[in-house]
Parts: structure tokens; C-alpha cells; sequence
């Protein structure tokens, strides 16, 4: 086993996926690597985002959500029905987001205070 499926094993749990859906998630063999890259890269985003709250940032990519394009399905569904573009699109919108959330953070010291 790989340490990529190990790592995904753990969010897959996290995630409280059942095996069918995180089977579903992994896709075709010749695409489980960089999938596998992709959704550790999405739950790292999620835990820097909910930093304090990780009971949030494991359960969000299954909860119905009606934000970006998910159009109530969960962000893991998203990504099951679209692929490896869908798994992309929410990293980016997760690296937005936190961006986002960054740049509204007080910049401490650098005013000459």
C-alpha cells in the first residue's frame, strides 16, 4: 500500500465516506495518484480554514451545500460526478477562499506602531 492511500484512508474516514463513495472518489487506477494529491490537498485547505473548528473541516465535502455549483449535492458528490476537473475546481475555490479570508486578517506590526 501506498503512502498516498494510507493518507487517503485516513481522510476517507475523517470524512466519514463509506467505501463505495470514497471508491467512487479514487476513480480509474490510471487517475488514482494525482486524485489521490487532489484530496489530500483539499482536506489540508479545509483544516487551514476551519483551523479551530476540525469537526467542520471534516464533515463539510459531505454536507449539502448550495455555494459555488454544487447546487445542493455535497462537494464530494461534485467531485465524484465530475472527476478530476471537479476535484481541481474545488481546490481552487478552497485556495480562493482561504486567500480571501488571509487578506482580511489584520496585519499586526507594520505600521510603525
Amino acid at each position: 500500500m501506498t503512502w498516498n492511500r494510507i493518507v487517503f484512508g485516513k481522510i476517507g474516514e475523517d470524512w466519514h465516506l463509506p467505501n463505495e463513495l470514497g471508491e467512487q472518489l479514487l476513480g480509474p487506477e490510471d487517475e488514482r495518484d494525482e486524485r489521490e494529491r487532489l484530496l489530500m490537498r483539499i482536506n489540508l485547505r479545509l483544516h487551514d480554514l476551519y483551523r479551530d473548528r476540525r469537526d467542520i473541516a471534516d464533515r463539510w465535502p459531505t454536507l449539502p451545500n448550495n455555494g459555488w455549483n454544487f447546487d445542493g449535492q455535497s462537494p464530494v458528490k461534485y467531485m465524484v460526478a465530475h472527476g478530476l476537473d471537479g476535484m481541481r475546481e474545488v481546490l481552487e475555490r478552497l485556495d480562493r477562499t482561504l486567500s480571501e479570508a488571509r487578506a482580511r486578517l489584520p496585519i499586526v506590526g507594520l505600521r510603525g506602531s
